[in-house]
């Protein structure tokens, strides 16, 4: 995602860059862990290639929504991935643990998301990684005054409200944005921009190593550290 992107699940051209950086670190045969597999976006995909892929969702959409979960190469675990007890740590090891389509912006405090980077350690054999969305880098843009005075963006198109003192907001797009109204009603759904040394800073509490950003792949890689 750019920064002129959104918070919906991502289009055709930006899954398939997420896909060729997944693609990257498998051989034939790898196994990968999709966690908040939704519509199987990435899942499906890559088990079509010739990935085996547990797919995690604690609610995997309705009627034609998960139809894909029947495909061959998708081993399907409906349960919150983040759990006491994950089934879907048992599935591993894994070459590839990824976590798409800006799920971890749903984490509004630390906890969740440093237990996702320790379940992600235990479930990656040698050499494995972690993917996540690359949001975290595209902060400072995010921020800019330039590109969203008040918050809305200067194509007029985009809004994010923000919880006052907090890096907590609300998204809103087309007939949603509303200049009048700048910080997120009760209704709205919260998200969380984190930034790339909060992610390193909890990652490195579990062994990764500080992450790099594959731009073009619109991800960011977390490697187990030696």
């Amino acid at each position: 995602m750019t920064p002129d992107g959104d918070f919906a699940p991502y289009d055709e051209e930006e899954t398939a860059a997420q896909l060729g950086g997944i693609a990257g670190y498998l051989e034939p045969g790898g196994r990968v862990a999709d966690l908040g597999a939704g519509r199987g976006r990435i899942a499906r995909p890559l088990a079509l290639g010739g990935t085996m892929v547990v797919a995690v969702d604690s609610s995997i959409p309705g009627d034609g929504g998960r139809r894909w979960c029947a495909d061959p190469g998708i081993q399907l675990i409906e349960e919150d991935f983040l759990g006491p007890d994950p089934a879907w740590l048992g599935a591993g090891p894994f070459d590839v643990v990824c976590c798409l389509g800006n799920t971890i912006n749903l984490f509004l405090e630390d906890a969740p998301l440093e237990r996702l980077f320790e379940l992600a350690s235990r479930a990656v054999g040698e050499g494995g990684v972690l993917l996540l969305d690359d949001v975290a880098c595209w902060c400072d843009e995010l921020l800019d005054p330039g590109e969203w005075p008040n918050g809305i963006h200067r194509s007029g198109t985009q809004q994010l409200a923000w919880v006052p003192d907090a890096p907590i907001f609300s998204y809103r797009r087309g007939t949603e944005v509303d200049p009048g109204s700048r910080v997120p009603g009760p209704e709205e759904r919260l998200l969380r921009l984190w930034s790339a040394p909060e992610l390193d800073r909890l990652a490195g509490l579990h062994g990764w190593t500080p992450s790099r950003h594959l731009e073009d792949d619109l991800l960011m890689v977390f490697s187990r550290g030696s």
